[in-house]
């Protein structure tokens, strides 16, 4: 089993590589412009206990970004990328336009072993 620190500093080095996108962990900068993400560990999703002991735990992170520009390119990279990170599973959770700051914002919700 994987520590979480370390599944998410695999996590972080994989998701970071997507070029010329603006990726924050926690939170973005106050005066952030989009196109953006933001990404952040949530809780322990599930788990796997055998012989009185976690054999597996499954960290539960969500991802949300955001954009001004509608069928963002963006989007299917940051799809690919995850797709691609080993051990993890995701969905699209969220799609919806925030009036206060107009933009479009993503979320998707990833698992990962």
């Amino acid at each position: 089993m994987k520590s979480i620190n370390q599944l998410l500093r695999d996590f972080n080095s994989e998701f970071t590589e997507i070029d010329n996108l603006k990726i924050y962990h926690y939170e973005a900068e106050e005066l952030a412009e989009a196109p953006y993400a933001v990404w952040t560990e949530q809780s322990e999703d599930d788990a796997f206990h055998s012989d009185n002991k976690k054999n597996e735990q499954v960290i539960s992170i969500i991802i949300d970004f955001y954009t001004q520009e509608e069928f963002d390119s963006f989007i299917d990279e940051i799809q690919t990328c995850v797709n691609g990170i080993e051990n993890a599973s995701w969905r699209l959770s969220v799609i919806d336009y925030e009036d206060t700051t107009k933009l479009i914002h993503y979320q998707w919700e990833v698992m990962l072993v």
